[in-house]
């Protein structure tokens, strides 16, 4: 009887799928929007906004502050501190983001803070012998309401590591 209950049971766990629950980091500390007055903002229109380069200048490196960031992750940080891309004039910055230490092939999805995480990719990274990294310039929309305590996020499918670099904005 008890071998049965155990096979029973045996079975039941393994056919229950593993839950994944998504966790959200932070870079730094959020922004104090109080006594700030913004004009709410919907998506950027790209078509009228001017770019302006900067020094490149790495914003962060996942390394340095989590370790590791596992798949399902979502990091958020403030461009303005970490890397002078000014807040609230920018509507969106031009990054150049590279993945390594990469545990299979997965994605990254870059989106303004308080977005949805978007279904398209801004990298897509896998093992690749004798490759360490593998990078791209991309541009990505910035939060520009009031419930900005951060700029930018960037949510990972598998657990990796990657690095922000800041090469200009739109504004």
């Amino acid at each position: 009887m008890k071998k049965l209950f155990l096979i029973g049971l045996l079975a039941a766990i393994l056919m229950i799928p593993a839950v994944v629950t998504a966790q959200e980091l932070f870079v730094n500390e959020p922004r104090d929007t109080q006594g700030i007055e913004l004009e709410q903002q919907g998506p950027v229109n790209w078509s009228f906004l001017q770019y302006q380069t900067v020094a490149p200048n790495r914003c962060f490196d996942t390394r340095d502050v989590f370790g590791i960031v596992f798949g399902g992750t979502t990091v958020s940080a403030r461009l303005d501190t970490l890397c002078n891309i000014p807040w609230p004039t920018a509507k969106a910055v031009h990054i150049y983001i590279a993945a390594f230490n990469e545990t299979g092939a997965g994605n990254l999805r870059g989106f303004a803070y308080n977005d949805p995480i978007p279904g398209a990719a801004i990298l897509n990274y896998g093992q690749i012998p004798g490759l360490f990294a593998i990078g791209n310039a991309v541009n990505v929309p910035l939060c520009g309401t009031l419930a900005c305590s951060f700029d930018i996020s960037i949510w990972n499918s598998r657990t990796c590591n990657y690095t922000v670099d800041a090469l200009g904005f739109f504004f």
